[in-house]
């Protein structure tokens, strides 16, 4: 019996990006699950993921990223200082987490060279200061 029909189908829902946007999605609930365990190796697998084809799958790393909290800040600040390629939109996790005790690495990150990095650091200080400043 020939598998022609089954590989077809997986084809068509590969280019669609079904097939590989679902397991991809899958992919990154268990980094998340690995961060939680081996933070070392979830973060840099989540943070890979930052950098997907797969808008599902980014945004759901980016979800995971904030879930984890200022725990992973660190490792996400030396992401940045080596200039991982996804550092804005790391920039923009830490902006998210709700950790006002960073704004001052932020600060130092929005007088950096690279414009899209001042960028999202300038945009990551202001989400901080107005969510810390609207609960007091």
């Amino acid at each position: 019996m020939s598998d022609r029909p089954a590989a077809a189908g997986r084809q068509r829902l590969e280019s669609k990006g079904g097939c590989v946007g679902v397991l991809g999605v899958f992919d990154v609930f268990c980094s998340f699950t690995l961060a939680l365990l081996l933070p070392a190796m979830g973060v840099r697998r989540l943070t890979s993921a930052i950098g997907s084809p797969y808008e599902s799958r980014r945004v759901v790393a980016f979800m995971a990223l904030i879930r984890l909290g200022p725990r992973i800040a660190p490792r996400l600040l030396a992401a940045i200082d080596r200039r991982h390629p996804q550092s804005p939109a790391l920039i923009k996790v830490l902006g998210n987490q709700e950790d006002p005790s960073i704004v001052p690495r932020l600060e130092q990150l929005a007088a950096c060279e690279s414009e899209e990095i001042a960028t999202a650091a300038r945009a990551a200080i202001d989400n901080l200061r107005s969510t810390h400043f609207d609960r007091g």
